[in-house]
């Protein structure tokens, strides 16, 4: 939860480059809303991803650890940008809630893509 919130601190310097932000996560509806008390954001997050989803977006899926961490298995933590054509254009994806990217390290590499115009998706070598 701590990570969407820094997002939120991030949203100003998004919006600038014209980025929209929604978060995605495998909870129920009354999971999610029992987590809104420890959030403070204003982008949008969905809810019931399964786990087929989760295996066709190559997520890693982990199951809990106990009761209090949650009822079902889950999706560690991505992220994924899409560009304005609909084509992926970064993908972050961890095995690990710790190993997330520093939000001030992906809006400035989302700003230098958009001043270049050009600067292509990488990765793609086959």
């Amino acid at each position: 939860m701590r990570y969407l919130n820094l997002l939120e601190a991030q949203l100003p310097a998004l919006k600038e480059l014209g980025v929209s932000v929604c978060a995605v996560s495998a909870d129920n509806r009354a999971q999610l809303t029992q987590c809104m008390d420890t959030l403070s954001v204003s982008f949008p997050i969905a809810y019931g991803l399964t786990q087929q989803q989760m295996k066709q977006l190559g997520l890693y899926i982990s199951s809990p650890r106990s009761e209090q961490e949650t009822d079902h298995n889950f999706a560690e933590p991505a992220i994924f940008v899409v560009n304005e054509q609909g084509i992926l254009q970064a993908v972050n994806i961890s095995n690990a809630p710790y190993l997330r990217p520093d939000l001030d390290v992906v809006v400035r590499g989302l700003k230098f893509i958009k001043e270049q115009n050009n600067y292509p998706i990488r990765g793609t070598v086959v």
